[in-house]
């Protein structure tokens, strides 16, 4: 499914960018405030790029290792009408 895009949201991707060139712009043309926006900026991208790499590697590795086929009819309880493992065995109620 492709998602639907609009064209408010690329008008404000768009104002986005140009908000982003501007600043860095002006940072390159030595202005102190917008060298600061500009480091903060690339470093919550930095960490944005990095939390995605550590997903990316942990997933690849469940993916590798974990079989989801292996373990859907044992231990469950709705598989045969079979109760669940208990830790203590059920007592007789008296009423």
């Amino acid at each position: 499914m492709l998602p639907r895009i609009s064209f408010r949201f690329l008008f404000a991707l768009t104002t986005l960018a140009a908000l982003i060139a501007a600043v860095a712009r002006m940072a390159g043309q030595g202005g102190a405030l917008a060298s600061a926006a500009m480091v903060g900026f690339g470093f919550i991208v930095g960490c944005f790029l990095v939390f995605v790499m550590l997903f990316l590697i942990s997933w690849s590795v469940s993916s590798l290792w974990f079989n989801r086929e292996s373990d859907v009819f044992e231990g469950n309880p709705f598989a045969d009408g079979q109760l669940p493992p208990q830790i203590l065995p059920p007592r007789e109620q008296r009423s």
